[in-house]
């Protein structure tokens, strides 16, 4: 009977908790959902039994996002290739092509298991246009187009590296690759609860990739192609569940808003994301943050601004996805500051309080509940996981557990 109970329970609860979409609003239980999120990319890695795994981590940290009102975690599903690359996630979801590793997809169920239980939603990116979980590149190096021009090497440059990824959307061997990992993933029955993934309602939403850009102008057409193709395939998969591209905006297209809103046009495509990086955008120089916060914030909502107005024009939702700000004057040791990021949080919440086309929000990144000493260095293989990824400074955007006046501010715009 026990057994029968509980089997009803799960069935109401994918009836009733899965997040749908209308009017340019998301809706959860017939009620206008809005949430505050976070970035924890290595969350079901977190899961896994072995190395990189830490359950009792991954419970602790879900329950304190949880208590402080967070209601929405972004998570990366798979790896790929060499983790002997000194800036890639270890181990690799896929050490070579098609071959899976089974315990980070375990991880990923221990994931969506715990998260269920405390209603936390979880949106779940399949790959990365960037090389530190392998990505696109990967993909490319596996099909005959030789090795990557990778960052922090000898051989790096920005041009030769766009060209090098802009061959993904054209070579169908990739997109095929990525496409059996879609189904593996999409169709997945979790081996602890026993319910199928496209019935799971701890999942908010699939994205097709982290940041997927089309790298240069001639790869335009081949993209959308991409986006219009692959959204279809995950949809036909599972109907139930959300769908978003993944991008940050029309940065990702040389300010080409007219792409931007192709890309999101599609019907597969349920709703926009934008991502803000000020410092990565070179909208302030070294480390002068706090000097630069009006001109921050100010570029911050024009870019916000003219994104709500495609949302409007679609009349999907939109989520700033990824924002952030390093610690005053990137400092990296414990107890340092974070008040121009505070700033920049509240601006943010605020913004969302006051704008109903500004669904969700969601910081860049969660570090943990235990502080990971950090010089600025990069990760290195046996370190934990902080909410940096493996090729940017540890610590730089990440936040802590320790950061009390950023939970304050979170605890104050709590969604309810």
């Amino acid at each position: 009977m026990l057994l029968l109970s509980c089997s009803i329970q799960d069935l109401l609860a994918q009836k009733t908790g899965l997040v749908t979409t209308s009017g340019g609003k998301f809706f959860l239980n017939k009620k206008e959902h809005r949430f505050i999120g976070i970035n924890y990319w290595p969350a079901a890695y977190l899961g896994m039994k072995s190395y990189p795994g830490d359950r009792k981590r991954l419970d602790k940290e879900l329950d304190f996002l949880a208590s402080k009102g967070i209601s929405n975690i972004r998570v990366l599903v798979s790896s790929e290739g060499d983790s002997s690359f000194p800036y890639r996630v270890y181990p690799s979801f896929q050490k070579s092509q098609g071959e899976y590793n089974e315990e980070v997809l375990t991880g990923l169920d221990y994931l969506l298991h715990q998260c269920g239980k405390r209603n936390l939603k979880v949106v779940l990116y399949f790959t990365n246009n960037w090389e530190w979980s392998g990505g696109f590149g990967q993909y490319l190096e596996w099909n005959g187009f030789g090795k990557p021009p990778l960052p922090k090497t000898d051989n790096w440059d920005w041009k030769k590296y766009s060209e090098y990824i802009a061959r993904f959307y054209t070579c169908t061997p990739c997109t095929s690759q990525v496409n059996a990992l879609i189904t593996k993933v999409v169709t997945r029955v979790n081996s602890i609860t026993k319910v199928s993934y496209k019935e799971d309602p701890a999942i908010f939403a699939w994205e097709l990739a982290n940041e997927p850009r089309p790298m240069r102008p001639s790869a335009n057409e081949a993209y959308l192609k991409w986006v219009s193709e692959t959204a279809g395939l995950v949809k036909k998969l599972d109907p139930n569940h959300l769908l978003t591209v993944g991008c940050e905006g029309a940065v990702a297209f040389g300010e080409n808003m007219e792409l931007y809103q192709k890309a999101h046009s599609y019907k597969a495509v349920d709703y926009l994301t934008i991502h803000i990086w000020p410092k990565n955008w070179k909208w302030f120089p070294d480390t002068s943050i706090e000097a630069n916060m009006p001109v921050i914030l100010e570029k911050s909502q024009k870019f916000l601004d003219l994104h709500l107005e495609i949302a409007a024009t679609l009349n999907k939702p939109l989520v700033l996805e990824e924002f952030g700000l390093p610690r005053d004057a990137h400092q990296f040791a414990e107890g340092t500051p974070t008040s121009s990021r505070d700033k920049y949080y509240e601006w943010a919440m605020k913004f969302q309080s006051q704008k109903p086309g500004l669904s969700g929000v969601c910081f860049w990144a969660f570090g943990g509940i235990t502080w990971f000493p950090s010089n600025g260095e990069f990760w290195k293989r046996g370190q934990p996981f902080r909410g940096d990824p493996p090729q940017e400074e540890q610590g730089l955007n990440s936040i802590y557990s320790s950061d009390s006046t950023t939970w304050r501010l979170i605890r104050r715009y709590k969604i309810h």
